[in-house]
C-alpha cells in the first residue's frame, strides 16, 4: 500500500486531483485506473487467499505449498516498476532527477 500512497501523493503534487481536465489528468488517468486495479488485486491476494508461507516455512526456508507466493513475487516488482514508470513520464519529475 505504501507505493500506492506515494503514487497518489506524487499525483497530488502534479495537480491530478484539481478540478477540470488538466494536462496531467489526461496523461495519467489511464495509468491511475490500471495501478488502482493492480493494487486492489495484490491486496486481495495478500489478505484473502491462503498462499503466504507459515512462520515455520519462512524460518526454515522451506518452499510454501501454494503457488500463490510465486505469483505475488512476480507481480509485485511489476507493480512497483509500473508506478515509477508512470510518474517519471511527467516533465516535472524529469527535471528534478536529471
Amino acid at each position: 500500500i505504501l507505493p500506492y500512497a506515494w503514487y497518489s501523493l506524487a499525483l497530488w503534487y502534479l495537480g491530478f486531483w484539481e478540478e477540470g481536465m488538466s494536462d496531467v489528468k489526461q496523461k495519467h488517468f489511464n495509468y491511475f485506473i490500471f495501478i488502482t486495479i493492480f493494487c486492489i488485486i495484490l491486496l486481495f491476494v495478500c489478505i484473502f487467499l491462503p498462499g503466504l508461507p507459515t512462520f515455520n516455512e519462512f524460518i526454515l526456508l522451506k518452499k510454501p505449498k501454494s503457488k500463490l507466493i510465486e505469483f505475488f513475487l512476480l507481480m509485485y516488482p511489476l507493480y512497483i516498476f509500473y508506478l515509477y514508470l508512470s510518474i517519471f513520464k511527467s516533465t516535472r519529475f524529469k527535471s528534478i532527477f536529471l
